[in-house]
């Protein structure tokens, strides 16, 4: 574990972290009936696997981003913040305009006369049931394109990189701590998404170990034990509780139990490396990984309406329907990926966000 590197890490986890976005979402609108007790006892399994662990997902995007947009920065002078964000219009800005315009497309033009430009950036705002400590509403936005609320928050958070470098190098413990504070508590400032203080603390907490020059992964080996002891108690706790319904107290302990999936990610990825079978697949597919981030979103309900021709609620058939759905939805958006890049000319490839 200790000769394990981040950057390994990062190559390895792309693909399995673009399958569980999938997989989350398609969860997200698929029950299951626990008539049985086969079907109750596998409601636990998939919420364990397919909802609490995923929650982790973003947060390690995020850890990854930041770390990986100050890791080669000792001084954030005019110089490095122009190059910064002169690679990430290419990175971020371009492809988030791009795949949101083709959502547009897609559907129709009727939100772009009701709601004007508007729809790029805050298009939908979802409350929360639970609200935050203070006893006010948690509101959540999103772009069109929904699932791209992630590159939404990193393009402000690029935009203000200078001002959190300093905070970061001068005040980072301290500033981690207030933050996570408000991340526990969901207390944030009344008309902004709440999404910008999840992405702001795990963007930090990258940033913060890019800053000190220390390894992400090799953090979460030292403290290996812990990390995979707390994180699979709370797992299981939050598990529990989502299936019995108990929203409320789910809401506040899956905060926790979402930074320990985090954690157990980076680990888990650790110990990928060392399988040169699997590994090896997942680098290969980890190209496609951003367009499976977009483009899915794009299939999902025809994927969905197609399996839920299948019906019946036994347990193989659900069990069917869970492995099958994402392997169809990730294998459609592989498939278009790699047409698309034989259509395309390369210099396009960027547009959609092609690393």
């Amino acid at each position: 574990m200790n000769k394990v590197t981040f950057s390994e890490v990062f190559s390895v986890l792309r693909f399995p972290l673009s399958v569980f976005i999938v997989i989350f979402h398609l969860f997200n609108t698929q029950s299951v009936e626990t008539s049985t007790w086969a079907l109750t006892i596998y409601s636990y399994i998939r919420t364990f696997l397919f909802w609490c662990i995923s929650d982790g997902v973003v947060k390690v995007f995020f850890i990854m981003s930041g770390f990986l947009m100050l890791r080669k920065i000792d001084v954030m002078n005019k110089e490095n913040y122009f190059l910064i964000l002169k690679k990430r219009w290419v990175s971020l800005a371009l492809p988030y305009l791009v795949w949101n315009i083709l959502y547009l497309l897609k559907n129709n033009w009727n939100l772009l006369q009701e709601q004007g430009l508007n729809i790029f950036w805050d298009c939908f705002w979802t409350p929360s049931s639970v609200p935050d400590l203070l006893g006010n509403d948690v509101v959540s936005s999103f772009p069109l394109l929904a699932p791209f609320w992630y590159i939404r928050d990193l393009i402000v958070l690029t935009i203000m990189i200078p001002v959190l470098f300093q905070l970061l190098k001068k005040a980072g413990l301290p500033l981690l701590l207030v933050i996570g504070m408000l991340y526990l508590t969901r207390v944030w400032i009344p008309g902004l998404s709440h999404t910008y203080v999840t992405s702001l603390l795990f963007f930090s907490v990258g940033g913060y170990f890019a800053i000190k020059k220390r390894d992400v992964v090799l953090f979460c080996g030292k403290y290996k034990a812990f990390l995979v002891t707390t994180g699979i108690l709370l797992l299981v706790v939050t598990t529990i509780l989502k299936v019995n319904n108990l929203e409320s107290a789910y809401i506040w302990v899956s905060n926790m139990s979402g930074t320990f999936a985090a954690a157990l990610f980076f680990i888990g990825g650790a110990y990928v490396l060392r399988c040169k079978n699997v590994n090896s697949f997942c680098v290969k597919y980890g190209h496609d990984a951003f367009f499976i981030y977009a483009f899915h979103w794009f299939i999902l309900s025809y994927v969905q309406r197609v399996f839920n021709l299948w019906g019946g609620q036994n347990s193989l058939i659900v069990l069917a329907k869970d492995v099958l759905m994402p392997f169809c939805c990730v294998l459609i958006c592989i498939l278009v990926h790699r047409l698309i890049l034989k259509i395309l000319p390369s210099k396009f490839y960027k547009l959609l966000g092609d690393r």
